[in-house]
C-alpha cells in the first residue's frame, strides 16, 4: 500500500525540524509568540536561540545593537537606513 502525504504537512514537518535543531532561547520564544505578517518585526537569533547583537526593523530600516538575552536596544547605538549597520 502506499502512503501520499500532503505538501502542507511536509512543509510543517521541515519547518518543525529546523527549529527543533536550534536551541529555544529567548530570541526563539519570542518569534514563536507572534504570528509572522508581512512587515512584522521578526528577532533574527543565533544558534543557540539568543538575539543576534544588531537587529533592524523592517518597516523604518533602522537598526540597533541588542542585548541578546532580552533583544532591547542599546542606548546610543540606533543608526538611521543608509548610514551603515552600527558596530556593536
Amino acid at each position: 500500500m502506499r502512503f501520499s502525504v500532503p505538501l502542507v504537512v511536509l512543509v510543517a514537518l521541515m519547518a518543525f525540524s529546523e527549529v527543533a535543531q536550534a536551541q529555544v532561547g529567548p530570541c526563539t520564544r519570542a518569534n514563536m509568540k507572534q504570528p509572522t505578517l508581512l512587515g512584522q518585526e521578526t528577532w533574527q537569533c543565533d544558534s543557540e536561540g539568543l538575539f543576534l547583537r544588531v537587529q533592524c526593523h523592517p518597516k523604518t530600516g533602522f537598526c540597533c545593537c541588542v542585548e541578546p538575552r532580552n533583544g532591547k536596544c542599546l542606548k546610543n547605538t540606533e543608526k538611521a537606513p543608509g548610514t551603515g549597520l552600527p558596530q556593536c
